[in-house]
């Protein structure tokens, strides 16, 4: 693929890179321990401090397995080869700037090839670095499981999950409504 191509196809992802990170900045405490099971969230953490060669996309303080650690979640709307290196440097970064345990998450909203874990750094046959990280492909999720569980912070991805259609997204609209009822604003952003 050319350098005009790619960068005009990252240009059409873009839209949902910015929704996905939003989504998951409003409502972290309810989100995270859906998206991994046991986070309690703690605080979203500042990454625009972090060294200027991280761009990681949401970053936070949780409560996980007893323990404080932090949550890297990288939104993948594409194939991005590369992805595995790119996590273990904000795993390394963000584990030497706060000193705690980092679990490294990438989702992916749209059917696409997922990067598989760990990643391998081979020294001949020597294992110098084994990453493990988590993938989260929602197009392989079942949309139903979140209706009839009322998981309503999951709502707004239901049409990225597996066996969506317009009876579930009318379900979820109408659950929604009744829940923002008197927050016209935040039923929207749900909406959009």
């Amino acid at each position: 693929m050319s350098n005009r191509k790619k960068k005009s196809f990252h240009l059409i992802l873009q839209p949902y890179d910015t929704t996905l990170k939003t989504w998951v900045k409003e409502n972290p405490s309810e989100i995270l321990p859906v998206i991994v099971p046991g986070a309690i969230f703690q605080e979203a953490l500042d990454i625009e401090a972090i060294k200027p060669t991280m761009r990681a996309d949401r970053v936070f303080k949780v409560l996980y397995r007893g323990t404080l650690h932090i949550l890297d979640i990288e939104f993948e709307t594409g194939t991005d080869t590369r992805m595995p290196e790119r996590l273990l440097a904000y795993n390394a970064i963000l584990h030497l700037e706060y000193d705690l345990p980092v679990v490294s998450m990438i989702v992916y909203p749209f059917r696409t090839t997922i990067a598989e874990s760990p990643k391998s750094v081979m020294s001949g046959d020597e294992e110098l670095i084994a990453f493990r990280f988590r993938t989260l492909p929602l197009f392989k999720l079942e949309a139903e499981h979140y209706i009839q569980e009322h998981i309503t912070c999951m709502y707004p991805l239901l049409p990225a999950m597996r066996g969506a259609n317009a009876d579930i997204i009318a379900q979820a609209m109408t659950e929604l409504a009744s829940l923002y009822r008197e927050d016209e604003v935040s039923l929207s952003q749900q909406f959009i």
